[in-house]
């Protein structure tokens, strides 16, 4: 008779909970509804501060990363391990969406 051993298991991969690849979709999901629910709320006359509430939750949603990688670009924040660093200051795409959106938001 023969016994057949089980290899030993290997430990299941531990990831931070709130890491970039868990979040980003869920954040776009919160931002389409953000902005689904802002426009329905526009369109039925709701109540000013709420508009303005759901609105300014889908901006946070949907500008966090492109946030953290401007200031990252902008050394305010450190750049992640790993990440190429020759201490210059970098001004990117996500900088002029990121200022024109609070431009947009601006204009009422």
């Amino acid at each position: 008779m023969e016994i057949l051993a089980k290899p030993a298991a290997s430990p299941p991969e531990t990831r931070p909970l709130l890491s970039k690849e868990w979040l980003e979709p869920r954040l776009v999901i919160v931002t389409l509804a953000a902005l689904l629910i802002g426009a329905w709320l526009s369109a039925n006359d709701a109540d000013r501060w709420l508009i303005t509430l759901v609105y300014a939750v889908g901006y946070v949603s949907g500008g966090l990363f492109g946030t953290i990688e401007v200031l990252r670009g902008l050394r305010i924040i450190k750049p992640e391990a790993g990440e190429h660093d020759e201490g210059k200051i970098v001004l990117n795409v996500d900088l002029l969406m990121i200022l024109a959106a609070l431009g947009a938001a601006a204009i009422d």
